[in-house]
């Protein structure tokens, strides 16, 4: 391929990912005044790209705002996802207690070797009576939840008076459009007497409304974090653009491990692995 083309994965309409995409070769583009051009050697396959293929809106979410105390229990839903994991890690290094909710029983373990203090397996445990156990009869006042549908729904009943979670994915929604998946049946009563707080996050809005010095200082934050060993994200599973059908089956399909990453040719024509 020429320099001045390169590849990429185009969709013309909205569908399932592997069927509207389309490997095809673009002109590279030239850059304006006050733009400058990237090569990108690797980018992972995120499940918020996938729902906006489908139609549906949501980015990789940044950390929800930890403003928990050291000490306290912050619920989390998703808990072996990317962003639970880091959750659990950046938990740690605050000491704040975190109670982790998995779907599968054989995450439990995995989980509590990354340092999450309490496990909770939907599979055959039931939410709301364990986090009574753990947290008391009270509940927690902190939670993030990334699942939405019965979930999320959850998660609110088992807030304290006056908690809050905040809201940041929709991962019961994908593959399908049933209204059960697509909706947090909050309770009225509970969310009025208790005077809960159910609250949404989504990165691109705040780019949109932060500062630039709010954003760099941010990114700053989490790139001094990984340098320190304080956060460790996983290697991804390289695959070129030629595969991308397996790739984005891989990216949802269940325990699927490692993330997906794309990776491109360098200037020598090898893939960079």
């Amino acid at each position: 391929m020429g320099k001045n083309h390169m590849r990429a994965l185009v969709a013309g309409k909205v569908g399932e990912p592997a069927d509207v995409l389309r490997l095809e070769s673009r002109p590279v583009p030239t850059p304006k005044a006050g733009q400058a051009l990237i090569r990108v050697k690797a980018t992972p396959i995120h499940a918020s790209d996938l729902h906006v293929l489908r139609g549906r809106y949501g980015f990789s979410p940044e950390f929800p705002k930890l403003d928990v105390q050291p000490g306290e229990w912050l619920l989390q839903t998703a808990a072996g996802s990317t962003v639970g994991r880091l959750v659990i890690q950046l938990s740690r290094h605050l000491g704040i207690r975190t109670i982790n909710v998995v779907r599968r029983r054989a995450a439990v373990e995995e989980i509590k070797a990354l340092g999450g203090d309490e496990v909770i397996c939907t599979e055959d445990e039931d939410l709301l009576q364990r986090v009574a156990e753990i947290a008391g009869p009270t509940g927690v006042h902190k939670a993030t939840d990334c699942v939405a549908g019965d979930l999320g729904a959850q998660v609110s009943q088992a807030l304290a008076p006056g908690g809050e979670v905040v809201v940041y994915g929709a991962l019961s929604t994908h593959r399908q459009t049933d209204p059960a998946a697509l909706t947090i049946p909050l309770q009225a009563r509970s969310v009025i007497y208790e005077t809960k707080t159910v609250r949404g996050f989504w990165l691109n809005r705040w780019f949109g409304t932060a500062s630039p010095e709010d954003a760099l200082r941010a990114l700053s934050q989490v790139r001094g974090l990984v340098a320190d060993g304080v956060l460790s994200i996983p290697q991804g599973q390289p695959f070129p653009l030629e595969r991308f059908t397996e790739a984005i089956s891989l990216a949802e399909a269940p325990a699927h491990g490692t993330k997906p990453l794309f990776v491109f040719e360098d200037g020598g024509g090898k893939d960079n692995r």
